[in-house]
This record gives C-alpha cells, structure tokens and sequence, in this order.
C-alpha cells in the first residue's frame, strides 16, 4: 500500500491548541519546533510529525516517533524498513507519503506562485531549461517536484548535482537506478509529486484533519 495523507492549516491555532498538539511528540521533536522563528514553520514542522505518526496507525504499524534513526544525509527512517516514508511542505500544506512498498519514497509539494525563474536557471539540463523559456510558470513547478521527489527518494539530499538530473520524463535516471514519478492532485494552486524506484498503480490521497 501507498499513501499520501495531507493536511492545511488557515490560522494560527490558539496556545493552548497548540500546546496540546505538540504535547503528542517526543520531547526532542517539541524543542526543535519551538525554535522556529515563524508560527507557520513551527506549525508545518508539528503537522508533518503528526501525519508521519497518524501514518504508522493507519498501516497498523507499532513504531512511534521515538524510533526514528536517521541517515548521514539526515533522512529520517525505520531501522526495521518496514515502511518508508517522506514528508514535505508548503505554504498551507503539509503532506506525507508512506509506503510499504519500497524502501524508499520521495514527496514534493509546491505551491505555485511568482518566481523569476532566471535566479535558478543553474539547476536545470539544458533541455529543461529550454522547455521552461518556452512555457508558463506552471512547468517550472512541475519540474520543481518532479526533481525535488527524486533526490529526497535517493535520499543524498543536496550533494546532487541537480542540472545533471533530468525530469523532463515521469521516469529518471540517477545513479544508475530509474526512479518513477507520480503527480497527484491536492490543489488547484500545488503541485504534488511522489517518486520511488517503483510505478505505483494506485495512491490514496487521504486528509486528515487536527
């Protein structure tokens, strides 16, 4: 099974909303939330945790918060690989994609707004760079994702060379595996993109509300 549950925000919850929910993480994830500058940074950081947990009961999974280990690259993960999971942000939106499919996935959700697209013309191929010229910001996002996903998938994170990645394909080359892209649809003004080593036939977009 793959999943991906999401959830939005519109306010800043009340203290004591707040409060109670952080109180449902392990005190180490509470204190690196609360040093967020931004009411929306801390609040995006605390949603993910709570899809990521909301995610281990959904696959009847016993792990908790407290057993996550962690990568060289800082991925989180389960020791035990019984599932692999990703969490990514923007504006509004939180999202979580979980599978026990693979051992590792991928998610990016952008939301589309202006960008000079020229501040970031050094991570594309020069065939990306040539559709983007040619085309509205809308390609931009979805070559945004579709990029992003695949380097969280790989999990080395930054040390790619990112204009060395082509996405102009829903499948990519990287160091020598084929990662598959999938786009689903969560809001007229996000993109959403999931990548992993495997073609998923089917993903459910679950919501889930705090």
């Amino acid at each position: 099974m793959t999943i991906v549950l999401y959830t939005y925000f519109n306010a800043k919850p009340s203290a004591s909303v707040l409060t109670d929910r952080l109180n449902l993480l392990p005190s180490s994830m509470k204190d690196d939330i609360k040093k967020f500058h931004k009411w929306e940074d801390s609040l995006s950081s605390l949603y993910g945790k709570l899809l990521l947990q909301e995610g281990f009961i959904k696959f009847g999974n016993n792990a908790t918060l407290n057993d996550l280990q962690y990568s060289p690259h800082n991925k989180p993960y389960l020791s035990d690989e019984s599932l692999s999971f990703n969490i990514s942000h923007s504006g509004n939106f939180v999202v979580c994609a979980m599978s026990d499919e693979v051992d590792s996935i991928g998610v990016d959700v952008e939301k589309i707004k202006k960008v000079d697209i020229n501040d970031f013309q050094q991570i594309w191929t020069e065939g990306e760079w040539d559709l983007l010229m040619k085309n509205d910001i809308h390609l931009f996002y979805e070559y945004w994702t579709r990029k992003e996903a695949v380097i969280k998938a790989d999990g080395k994170g930054m040390t790619l060379e990112l204009d060395k990645i082509d996405v102009r394909n829903s499948i990519v080359e990287l160091n020598d595996k084929l990662y598959f892209l999938k786009s689903l649809d969560i809001h007229a003004n996000y993109v959403l993109h999931i990548s992993s080593i495997k073609s998923f036939d089917k993903v459910d977009l679950i919501y889930v509300s705090f």
